[in-house]
Formats: structure tokens, sequence, C-alpha cells
């Protein structure tokens, strides 16, 4: 997560690109800022996804992005080993931070506020019983965003820097066939091969995607040749 955040941080200084952060973990909703930064995150399952702006997060959990952290200090997070404070779920966080901005403010009220909602005498004595553990859960669940790393937009570029042919071999000695015509389509190479499934790694499929009319008649021109194809 530092490492992704502070990868955005360098990219969102771009002007012309927008950082989609492609994760299932939610922590990085911090990271968003308008449509600048987003998270691309599952919803339901892999053909079953959210795009989060920064209109989404303050959508789902009535905060800003950058009170993602505090909401989960209060909260806790057992997937990431975060405790939070013991009794507070997800919506008495989300109201406290909606009401105080942050954990920090949320304690400077609490001793000189009279007591009233979100608050009770029975909130108000969980949270000051567990304020170390609450400011200890907000600091595990911040991203740190200025990891020393070198990192350039344009080396960044795996379609450009695939060394395609040996990833082709790497894929082909793995038996991963349904990858390489998938490779070659990134860059509109409409051809990979592909060790024979009745032969030996000699014989080989040449594999043609047909987008045009023309491209199609070449294809059924060149199938009248072999002796097998598959469609």
């Amino acid at each position: 997560d530092d490492l992704i955040g502070s990868i955005a941080e360098k990219t969102k200084k771009h002007k012309d690109i927008q950082t989609i952060i492609a994760t299932g973990d939610l922590d990085t909703l911090q990271l968003v800022e308008d449509d600048k930064v987003v998270v691309l995150t599952l919803k339901k399952g892999v053909t079953d996804t959210i795009l989060y702006t920064q209109k989404e997060v303050e959508k789902r959990y009535g905060l800003k992005p950058e009170q993602v952290v505090d909401f989960k200090g209060l909260k806790g997070d057992p997937s990431d080993n975060i405790p939070g404070v013991p009794g507070i779920g997800e919506k008495t966080a989300s109201a406290l931070i909606q009401a105080f901005g942050s954990i920090e403010d949320l304690y400077k009220e609490i001793g000189k506020a009279k007591i009233k909602p979100p608050l009770s005498e029975k909130l108000v004595q969980k949270l000051l019983e567990n304020k170390d553990m609450a400011l200890f859960s907000k600091k595990l669940a911040t991203i740190i965003r200025d990891v020393p790393l070198e990192f350039d937009i344009q080396n960044a570029d795996w379609r450009a820097n695939m060394k395609k042919e040996e990833l082709g071999k790497m894929l082909q000695d793995l038996g991963i066939y349904s990858l390489l015509k998938r490779i070659g389509d990134l860059d509109g190479d409409p051809a990979m091969k592909q060790p024979s499934l009745m032969g030996g790694a000699d014989e080989s499929i040449k594999v043609v995607s047909a987008g045009s009319l023309k491209q199609v008649r070449e294809v059924t021109e060149a199938v009248k040749k072999q002796k097998h194809f598959a469609f």
C-alpha cells in the first residue's frame, strides 16, 4: 500500500494522467483525489466492480477520502490486524468522524464539550479507555506516500517495454497458451504462436484475429491451404 501511495503521489502530478488503483483493499480509498486518483475495486465478484471517485467515497461512507484513516482508527479492520476501538462499528465510526472531523479533534472535544449525540456517556468512556489504541490504529491505517523509490512514468509503460518473445516462450513452457493471443492483441500484433495440441513444439498454430472484411477474406484463403484449422 505504501508503494502504491507513493507512486500515486508522483503520477497525480502529471497533468494529463488519471491514476486508477486496481485493488481489493479499501484502505487505498484514502488516496482518492477528485477524479484524478481513483480506486477500481471488486463489488461482488470479478465481473462486478466499482470505481471509487471522491464522490463515490463520500456517498458510501459520508466521509472525505482523507477521513478514511480516522474511520478505520475507530472501527478497526480485522483483515489488516487494525484493532480500532472495541465495540465501535461502521455506523458509529462514520457518525463520529462526520461530527468531529478527525480522531484528534474528537478527543479534543470530549474533554470540554457537553455530551450530546452522537456521543453518549458509555461511548465517551469507551473512547477514553481506548484512546491510545484509536490513535495507533489510525497510524496503522495511514498509507505512507513518500517512500524513497525510483519511478518514471515512461519506463513504467509495460506494453512498450514488454519483451514479448521471452514472455511468449515462458508462457509456452508453462503451458499457458490462452494468454499468447492476448499478448499479441495488446499492440495489434495479430499472430502469436503456440505449440500444437496434436503435435510437438515444432508444429505450431498461428492465431489470427480478423477485424475487417479484407482480413476475413485473407484468412479464408489461407485456411483453404491448411490441413487443420480452428474457428
